[in-house]
């Protein structure tokens, strides 16, 4: 099979992919990122509120786990959010590249 073939099959399957699923693949990613940045935001004002409390704050001090494990958590969820968005823009720039050149 030659290159252009090979390209040629790929450009199909993902245009008949991306057809049947793309606004579903879109839609999950942007959705996902929207959920972990919440979480990553309810992760950090947790952190945040009980480090505004004296006697909270105490008892965190006693319990560096806990606040790391909160801070941790929204740092991931952050993280996440960030991955879920890059892959949706890196779908999009697909879409983008096949509506420009339905042959690349």
């Amino acid at each position: 099979m030659t290159v252009t073939r090979r390209a040629r099959r790929i450009a199909d399957t993902f245009a008949d992919f991306d057809a049947q699923y793309g606004a579903e693949v879109t839609n999950a990613l942007s959705n996902q990122a929207r959920h972990m940045d919440e979480a990553a935001a309810d992760a950090q004002r947790a952190v945040d509120a009980a480090a505004a409390d004296p006697e909270v704050a105490a008892k965190m001090d006693a319990s560096v786990v806990t606040v790391n494990g909160y801070r941790q958590m929204a740092q991931m969820f952050a993280g996440a959010a960030a991955s879920a968005r890059a892959a949706c823009a890196a779908y999009e720039k697909l879409q983008e590249e096949a509506e420009d050149d339905p042959g690349w």
